[in-house]
C-alpha cells in the first residue's frame, strides 16, 4: 500500500471546545475531547494548555491512541482514512453509527457553512437531538445504530413530538424533514443501505395566518387607553404592522439604525436579519415614523428605538388588548407582520415583488401566501383587471 500523509493537531473552536483534526491525505475527520479551555489558557502553536498538565496529559492520550489506530490499519495493510481512524476510536465503524452520533456530526459540519446554512437552521436541527435523544431514551434505546431506523421508530418519534412535546403538526412535520435530510446524506455516504423515510407520511395541517383588517387596525389605533404598559405593546405591534418587521429583529432595533436621507426620506436599515441573516433597508411609512417620535426621549436614554419587553409578556399583554378593544382574534405580536403583508401592502395595491422585498424574503413563494389569504387583494386585482378590459 502507498505511503499517506498522516497528521493530527489539536484545536480550540469557536466554542471552546477542544478538538484533535485527524488529516490523512489532505481529508479531515475531528474528534471531540469534550473538554473546554478558556482561550487565554490555550497556547496553539504548542497545542497544550497552558499551566494544566492533567488535561495535556489527556490530550497525549488521546493523540497516542489515535496514532496507535493509524498504525495498526497500516500493518493489517487496510484502507485508511480520518474518518475511519475517527469511527474506530470512537468504538464504532461506518456500518454501524448511531443515529445521534451521526446527527452531532452533520450538525458540527453544517455549522461551519456559514454561508449556506442559517443560524436558525442549526437550531432546529439541535432542537430535533435533544427532542431525538429524549425520545429514544423513552424507548431504552438511546445508542440505536443508524441503519437500524426504521418506519416503526420514526412514526413513534413523530407521535411523541405531537403528545408528549406538544409540538404542532405543521412543526413535526419540519423537525422530520430535516431528519429525513440527514438520512439521505448517510444514503449517498453509503453508511445506510436504505432510507427509512420512503415510505414515511408527512401530515401537516392548513393553517390560516391571523391578520387584521383596516377596520380593525383602524379600532385598534384609536382606542383611548389609560395603562402605560399596554400602551407601549400597542405601540411596538403597530410600528411591526407599518414596517412588517419580526419580534426578534423590532426588538433589537436601535435609535441609529433610522436615517433619514437628502430627499427628506426616512430609512430602516438592519444589517443582519436574525432569521435569515440577510441584510433589510426599508423606507419608512409616516405611520412608523408617528410611532418612532412618540418614543422619541425613550430612545434618546436608552439607544434603543422602542421600549419592547419579552415576546411572551408582549403577546400577554396583546391578549388584554385585543379584549379591551373588541378584536375577536388570537393577536400575537407576529400578526402585525401578517398584518403589513396583507391590509397594508397587498390590499393597497403594492406589488407582490415589492411586498417581498419589504418583508425580507428571499423569494415569492414566501410572499404569495399572503395574496391567498386577502379577499381584499383578490377583489382589488380583479377590480383593477376590470377596468383595463372595458
Amino acid at each position: 500500500m502507498d505511503k499517506l500523509s498522516f497528521t493530527t493537531k489539536f484545536f480550540a473552536d469557536d466554542n471552546n471546545i477542544i478538538y484533535l483534526r485527524i488529516t490523512v491525505n489532505r481529508k479531515k475527520a475531528e474528534i471531540s475531547t469534550k473538554r473546554t479551555i478558556i482561550p487565554k489558557k490555550w497556547d496553539p502553536k504548542s497545542q497544550k494548555a497552558k499551566g494544566d498538565p492533567e488535561l495535556n496529559s489527556y490530550l497525549l492520550h488521546i493523540q497516542n491512541e489515535v496514532t496507535r489506530i493509524h498504525s495498526k490499519l497500516i500493518n493489517d495493510d487496510k484502507e485508511v482514512t480520518a474518518k475511519l481512524i475517527k469511527d474506530i476510536y470512537l468504538g464504532r465503524d461506518e456500518k454501524s453509527v448511531s443515529l445521534i452520533s451521526y446527527l452531532e456530526d452533520h450538525i458540527r459540519e453544517i455549522a461551519q457553512l456559514t454561508t449556506q446554512y442559517k443560524p436558525t437552521t442549526i437550531k432546529r436541527y439541535e432542537t430535533i437531538q435533544r427532542h431525538l435523544e429524549e425520545f429514544l431514551a423513552t424507548v431504552n434505546n438511546e445508542n440505536v445504530k443508524l441503519n437500524n431506523v426504521d418506519l416503526k421508530l420514526l412514526s413513534h418519534f413523530d407521535h411523541f413530538l405531537k403528545t408528549k412535546k406538544k409540538i404542532s403538526t405543521n412543526t413535526a412535520a419540519k423537525y422530520l424533514t430535516l431528519l429525513k435530510g440527514v438520512f439521505l446524506k448517510a444514503l449517498r455516504q453509503e453508511t445506510i443501505t436504505k432510507n427509512p423515510f420512503a415510505n414515511f407520511v408527512f401530515k401537516t395541517t392548513e393553517v390560516t395566518k391571523e391578520f387584521l383588517t383596516q377596520d380593525e387596525l383602524t379600532k385598534l389605533e384609536s382606542k383611548k387607553i389609560d395603562n402605560d404598559s399596554v400602551n407601549k405593546v400597542r405601540d411596538t405591534f403597530l410600528f411591526s404592522a407599518y414596517t412588517g418587521l419580526r419580534f426578534s429583529d423590532a426588538y433589537d432595533l436601535k435609535a441609529s439604525d433610522v436615517k433619514k436621507e437628502r430627499d427628506g426620506q426616512y430609512w430602516l436599515t438592519i444589517k443582519k436579519i436574525i432569521k435569515t441573516g440577510k441584510p433589510l433597508r426599508v423606507p419608512l411609512l409616516n405611520k412608523a415614523l408617528k410611532i418612532i417620535d412618540k418614543h422619541k426621549k425613550y430612545a434618546e436614554i436608552t439607544g434603543r428605538l422602542l421600549p419592547i419587553i419579552s415576546n411572551q409578556k408582549t403577546n400577554a399583554y396583546l391578549k388584554i388588548l385585543a379584549d379591551f378593544v373588541g378584536i375577536d382574534k388570537k393577536l400575537t405580536h407576529h400578526c402585525a407582520r401578517h398584518t403589513f403583508a396583507t391590509t397594508v401592502t397587498l390590499s393597497n395595491k403594492v406589488p407582490l415583488e415589492v411586498v417581498s422585498n419589504l418583508l425580507g424574503h428571499s423569494n415569492l413563494k414566501s410572499t404569495q401566501i399572503y395574496a391567498k389569504i386577502t379577499d381584499q387583494y383578490l377583489k382589488t386585482m380583479t377590480n383593477s383587471l376590470n377596468k383595463k378590459l372595458k
